[in-house]
Order: structure tokens, then sequence, then C-alpha cells
């Protein structure tokens, strides 16, 4: 928590790469989810349900909403 009450340039970059490897990460599970050996009506709403969460971790919080907080 004392982090964030002193912010620098180190700890964006480092909040931002984390980010960034969290949506690289559930865009990785995108190809096994698609593969999953269930209904194809659960996997059509499951990869749908999944688009959203790739898109919030991929887009928003790895590329957009960082941008708004660099302190520097």
């Amino acid at each position: 928590v004392w982090l964030l009450h002193e912010p620098s340039n180190w700890l964006w970059v480092v909040i931002r790469i984390d980010l960034i490897l969290v949506g690289i990460g559930g865009l990785m599970l995108y190809p096994p989810i698609a593969r999953a050996p269930v209904n194809k009506v659960i996997r059509t709403l499951t990869l749908i349900i999944f688009s959203f969460f790739v898109f919030q971790t991929a887009v928003l919080d790895a590329l957009v909403w960082t941008a708004y907080f660099h302190t520097v």
C-alpha cells in the first residue's frame, strides 16, 4: 500500500507489464476453450462470455486504463 501513496515511473511500468501479461494469458486460454469437448451451444456461449473477459483484460486493463494513471 505504501507504494501507491508515492507512485513512481517504475511502479507504473511494473503494473502495466503485469496487466499486459494477464491479457496475454487470457488470450492464450481462448484456443483450449474453443477446442473443449462439450456441447456446441455451451461452447459458443462460453466463448461469447469469455470474449468479454478477454476484452476487459487484454484491451481495457492493459492498454486503456493504465494510460490514464501514468504519474510522470
